[in-house]
């Protein structure tokens, strides 16, 4: 049996990543870019599309990321332009940092209306990208394919359905069987096909994806 480890947990030698426990969305922290609240939390895992690019065990801890809504740089001067930007480490305020906040509240009270009532119009997307061999001749039916594989998934869709659905279609190779991280390629007989999840969003330990985009190189 493994003994209690801290964050910082090297057992036998070997590093071992466990799952975080989570900031709560609407809490204000410390980012490397100032001090803001977090919009969306995320625990990352694994999975089968992962070995792309690394051997790891599917359905273990990857990373925690954050996307925050920063109001104000560290000595308290609110942001000119309102974003969401993507974190993978932040902290809690500590007390001088929360009077910093109240202080932008009670001083520069318009300023601090726009902060909350800011509506990101842009999304930060988690894109996966997975190479295939193919021939050339292959490359029109593969777009087709694509095409009807993606008009039978549903708007949000995960790895799994989307290897479910394309067994269903003619499409010359199987879904799993994109090129390794280790494996040798010549990239002008490669295809890719990218995943992308908007806002990092997950279910469970799976990626929720929202669209297929096929490139050619």
């Amino acid at each position: 049996m493994l003994p209690l480890l801290l964050d910082s947990d090297i057992y036998l030698g070997k590093m071992i990543k466990r799952e975080e426990k989570l900031f709560d969305i609407g809490q204000w922290v410390a980012t490397e870019d100032g001090f803001g609240q977090v919009i969306y939390n995320r625990n990352l895992f694994y999975e089968e599309f992962s070995l792309a690019v690394q051997d790891v065990k599917i359905g273990s801890f990857n990373r925690t990321v954050y996307i925050c809504k920063i109001l104000s740089d560290f000595d308290g001067r609110v942001k000119k332009r309102l974003k969401l930007d993507l974190y993978t480490s932040i902290n809690s305020l500590n007390k001088k940092e929360v009077k910093i906040i109240n202080r932008i509240k009670s001083d520069f009270p318009e300023k601090y209306n726009q902060y909350v009532l800011f509506e990101p119009t842009s999304n930060l997307t988690r894109q996966i990208f997975l190479e295939y061999k193919v021939e050339d001749k292959e490359i029109a039916k593969i777009h087709a394919d694509i095409e009807g594989i993606s008009k039978d998934l549903p708007r949000s869709f995960t790895f799994k359905e989307l290897k479910k659905a394309s067994k269903a279609s003619a499409l010359p190779f199987a879904i799993s069987d994109f090129i390794k991280h280790n494996e040798t390629k010549n990239r002008e007989e490669c295809i890719t096909i990218r995943l992308d999840s908007e806002r990092y969003k997950m279910k469970r330990k799976e990626a929720i994806f929202r669209g297929i985009v096929l490139i050619r190189q």
